[in-house]
């Protein structure tokens, strides 16, 4: 009676092939949780990437904004000392578009802020 009894052969049979199966189960799903890591890293470093691009464009777009503002700072100068009608209009619409550059200048700084 050297012989295992038939239901511990039954039972050593079943747990290799659950074994086998938890073994392929488990492979795969350390697969899966890898590709998720590296998904995950990809799409961080993606992120990364659109940060630094918008923190890169920002000093063009208030580099132009303070050009603006100048080039409207000039001309009203300009348009200050005449006494003409139509170039007293031009001086309101120019302080008008001053101020809206202003606005414009304090959300650009906002955003450049929150970006970084």
């Amino acid at each position: 009676m050297g012989d295992q009894p038939a239901f511990e052969r039954g039972n050593k049979c079943k747990d290799e092939l659950y074994g086998s199966w938890w073994n392929d189960y488990e492979a795969l799903y350390r697969r899966a949780e890898a590709e998720r890591r590296r998904a995950e890293e990809l799409r961080r470093q993606a992120e990364e990437r659109e940060a630094e691009e918008k923190v890169r464009s920002q000093p063009t777009t208030l580099g132009e904004l303070i050009k603006g503002v100048l080039q409207l700072k000039y001309i009203y100068s300009f348009c200050r000392e005449s006494e003409d009608a139509k170039l007293c209009r031009g001086v309101d619409y120019l302080q008008k578009m001053i101020g809206d550059l202003q606005v414009v200048c304090a959300e650009s700084t906002v955003q450049l802020v929150e970006d970084l």
